[in-house]
């Protein structure tokens, strides 16, 4: 067999191969609905590539599912939306890849669960990947506000969970210095869980601010 032969017969190999996103990091960013109304979700996903023609997103709801339709929205950030009603509290978003000539399901993602609500294909914790919506002229307290429904929490928890999860993103570490070009990671659920309430949390945030 000629050497233009042999490459011939091993491109199919090759191209069977190189095709599909690995998937290191997918995680619920925010949930923009409430039950009984249309899905909208914004989701964190890390992948090697930002092809997503093999990747689909489906609203499970029992037996049903939907298709979700897809806008990217940054390198590492995905807007989910569609028109059917969910009126189940066990809904689940699932992420499915296609590899070799089937569909694969790689992750299923709570919709109605704790803080953030979402684990990676491999099990781990919203980490580093998982990143805050940043808008131009954000303020801390505005970021925080956007998520204190996802959270389930108040706004001062949520100002101070950021706040520990990225100290490096305020100037000399002072609260309320958040720098303008900021890139904010998810704070953890335990981060958040430590808070307490909305009191104590004014109290430590004041002091934080106090001694800026």
């Amino acid at each position: 067999m000629s050497h233009l032969m042999k490459i011939l017969c091993l491109l199919p190999v090759l191209l069977c191969c190189s095709v599909g996103a690995q998937v290191s990091h997918l995680s619920l960013n925010q949930r923009q609905f409430e039950l009984g109304g249309n899905p909208k979700l914004r989701l964190n996903l890390v992948a090697d590539t930002r092809d997503l023609s093999r990747l689909e997103f489906l609203l499970r709801q029992g037996e049903a599912q939907e298709k979700l339709m897809v806008q990217p929205l940054g390198r590492f950030m995905l807007q989910l939306f569609g028109v059917e009603d969910v009126t189940s509290a066990a809904a689940q978003l699932v992420v499915r890849q296609y590899r070799g000539d089937s569909w694969h399901e790689i992750a299923s993602l709570a919709l109605f669960d704790a803080p953030g609500a979402g684990r990676s294909p491999g099990g781990a914790a919203i980490g580093e990947a998982c990143r805050l919506e940043v808008n131009v002229g954000d303020t801390l307290w505005r970021i925080a506000s956007r998520y204190t429904g996802p959270w389930h929490t108040h706004v001062y928890g949520a100002m101070l969970a950021i706040y520990e999860a990225n100290r490096q993103a305020f100037v000399g570490q002072k609260i309320d210095a958040l720098r303008r070009d900021a890139s904010l990671i998810c704070p953890g659920k335990d981060s958040l869980a430590s808070q307490g309430d909305a009191a104590g949390a004014r109290l430590r945030f004041e002091a934080l601010q106090a001694g800026s």
